[in-house]
Protein backbone atom coordinates (compact mmCIF):
# COMPACT_ATOMS: atom_id res chain seq x y z
CA UNK A 1 0.00 0.00 0.00
CA UNK A 2 2.82 2.11 0.54
CA UNK A 3 4.16 1.65 -2.84
CA UNK A 4 1.24 2.97 -4.17
CA UNK A 5 0.64 5.60 -2.27
CA UNK A 6 4.04 6.36 -3.16
CA UNK A 7 3.37 6.40 -7.08
CA UNK A 8 0.30 8.66 -6.33
CA UNK A 9 -2.63 6.82 -6.26
CA UNK A 10 -5.56 8.71 -4.23
CA UNK A 11 -6.57 7.36 -0.61
CA UNK A 12 -9.77 6.61 -1.58
CA UNK A 13 -8.54 4.42 -4.59
CA UNK A 14 -6.43 2.14 -2.38
CA UNK A 15 -9.18 2.06 0.18
CA UNK A 16 -11.49 0.79 -2.77
CA UNK A 17 -8.80 -1.70 -4.12
CA UNK A 18 -8.23 -3.00 -0.38
CA UNK A 19 -11.96 -2.86 0.13
CA UNK A 20 -12.42 -5.30 -3.26
CA UNK A 21 -9.68 -7.99 -1.99
CA UNK A 22 -11.03 -7.98 1.26
CA UNK A 23 -14.88 -8.80 -0.11
CA UNK A 24 -12.72 -11.43 -2.24
CA UNK A 25 -10.92 -12.98 0.40
CA UNK A 26 -13.98 -13.27 2.78
CA UNK A 27 -16.30 -15.57 -0.23
CA UNK A 28 -12.95 -17.58 -0.81
CA UNK A 29 -12.42 -18.39 2.65
CA UNK A 30 -8.82 -18.55 2.77
CA UNK A 31 -5.75 -16.31 1.95
CA UNK A 32 -5.91 -14.94 -1.80
CA UNK A 33 -2.51 -16.45 -2.81
CA UNK A 34 -4.83 -19.66 -2.69
CA UNK A 35 -6.81 -18.85 -5.20
CA UNK A 36 -7.10 -20.59 -8.70
CA UNK A 37 -8.55 -20.70 -11.78
CA UNK A 38 -11.38 -22.59 -10.70
CA UNK A 39 -12.36 -19.93 -8.07
CA UNK A 40 -11.93 -17.28 -10.25
CA UNK A 41 -14.11 -18.77 -12.55
CA UNK A 42 -16.35 -19.37 -10.15
CA UNK A 43 -16.68 -15.91 -8.51
CA UNK A 44 -16.62 -14.17 -11.28
CA UNK A 45 -19.06 -16.31 -13.38
CA UNK A 46 -21.49 -17.37 -10.54
CA UNK A 47 -21.22 -14.75 -7.53
CA UNK A 48 -20.87 -11.25 -9.62
CA UNK A 49 -22.87 -12.71 -12.70
CA UNK A 50 -25.35 -10.50 -11.88
CA UNK A 51 -23.49 -7.43 -10.23
CA UNK A 52 -22.72 -4.75 -12.14
CA UNK A 53 -19.55 -4.45 -14.72
CA UNK A 54 -18.18 -1.65 -13.35
CA UNK A 55 -18.15 -4.03 -9.95
CA UNK A 56 -16.43 -6.56 -11.56
CA UNK A 57 -13.99 -5.06 -13.27
CA UNK A 58 -12.78 -2.75 -10.41
CA UNK A 59 -12.55 -6.58 -8.29
CA UNK A 60 -10.95 -7.86 -10.92
CA UNK A 61 -8.25 -5.32 -11.52
CA UNK A 62 -7.79 -5.39 -7.56
CA UNK A 63 -7.11 -9.43 -8.36
CA UNK A 64 -5.02 -8.91 -11.12
CA UNK A 65 -2.87 -5.76 -9.22
CA UNK A 66 -2.52 -8.09 -6.13
CA UNK A 67 -1.19 -10.73 -8.51
CA UNK A 68 1.55 -8.77 -9.94
CA UNK A 69 2.35 -7.95 -6.95
CA UNK A 70 3.21 -11.00 -5.90
CA UNK A 71 5.03 -12.38 -8.76
CA UNK A 72 7.34 -9.20 -8.60
CA UNK A 73 7.77 -9.41 -4.86
CA UNK A 74 8.57 -12.93 -4.97
CA UNK A 75 9.94 -13.12 -8.72
CA UNK A 76 13.84 -14.09 -7.22
CA UNK A 77 12.50 -16.92 -5.35
CA UNK A 78 10.29 -18.36 -8.34
CA UNK A 79 12.92 -18.05 -11.04
CA UNK A 80 15.41 -20.17 -8.03
CA UNK A 81 12.54 -22.59 -8.26
CA UNK A 82 12.35 -22.75 -11.87
CA UNK A 83 16.47 -23.36 -12.21
CA UNK A 84 16.69 -26.14 -9.61
CA UNK A 85 13.90 -27.69 -11.19
CA UNK A 86 15.87 -27.44 -14.70
CA UNK A 87 18.72 -28.53 -13.50
CA UNK A 88 16.86 -31.82 -11.85
CA UNK A 89 15.71 -32.39 -15.28
CA UNK A 90 19.10 -31.94 -16.95
CA UNK A 91 21.34 -33.90 -14.51
CA UNK A 92 21.66 -36.56 -16.85
CA UNK A 93 22.40 -34.56 -20.11
CA UNK A 94 26.05 -34.70 -21.13
CA UNK A 95 26.62 -31.54 -23.24
CA UNK A 96 26.85 -28.23 -21.44
CA UNK A 97 25.40 -26.19 -24.58
CA UNK A 98 22.10 -28.74 -24.67
CA UNK A 99 22.26 -28.44 -20.64
CA UNK A 100 21.63 -24.16 -21.46
CA UNK A 101 18.60 -24.65 -24.09
CA UNK A 102 16.79 -28.02 -22.29
CA UNK A 103 17.10 -25.83 -19.10
CA UNK A 104 15.38 -22.97 -20.55
CA UNK A 105 12.67 -25.04 -22.23
CA UNK A 106 11.64 -26.39 -19.07
CA UNK A 107 11.37 -23.18 -17.59
CA UNK A 108 9.08 -21.78 -19.75
CA UNK A 109 7.10 -25.12 -19.60
CA UNK A 110 7.42 -25.63 -16.35
CA UNK A 111 5.89 -21.99 -15.54
CA UNK A 112 3.10 -21.77 -13.23
CA UNK A 113 3.05 -25.57 -11.95
CA UNK A 114 6.13 -24.71 -10.95
CA UNK A 115 4.88 -21.84 -8.37
CA UNK A 116 1.38 -23.59 -7.86
CA UNK A 117 2.93 -26.97 -7.41
CA UNK A 118 5.97 -27.32 -6.11
CA UNK A 119 6.20 -24.02 -4.36
CA UNK A 120 2.32 -23.87 -2.74
CA UNK A 121 2.98 -27.72 -1.88
CA UNK A 122 6.07 -26.73 0.31
CA UNK A 123 4.12 -23.47 2.17
CA UNK A 124 7.26 -21.17 1.38
CA UNK A 125 5.77 -19.51 -1.01
CA UNK A 126 2.55 -18.32 -2.13
CA UNK A 127 0.46 -20.24 -5.20
CA UNK A 128 1.07 -17.40 -8.05
CA UNK A 129 0.11 -17.67 -11.81
CA UNK A 130 2.75 -16.57 -13.95
CA UNK A 131 1.97 -15.61 -17.33
CA UNK A 132 5.72 -15.80 -19.19
CA UNK A 133 5.17 -13.07 -21.61
CA UNK A 134 4.32 -10.76 -19.05
CA UNK A 135 7.34 -11.62 -16.83
CA UNK A 136 9.62 -11.04 -19.78
CA UNK A 137 7.96 -7.93 -20.70
CA UNK A 138 8.49 -6.41 -17.48
CA UNK A 139 12.08 -7.59 -16.74
CA UNK A 140 12.88 -5.80 -20.62
CA UNK A 141 10.57 -2.63 -19.42
CA UNK A 142 11.83 -2.47 -15.66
Amino acid sequence: MLARAAAGLADSTIRADVANLEQVRAWLGRPLWEMGPTDADGYFGKVLRQSAKNTRLARAQALKTYFCFLELRHKVEIHALAASLSARSTKSTPSRSTTGIVADSAQRRAGSSVVRGLAAGSGQLPKVRTDSTQLRRRSVDG
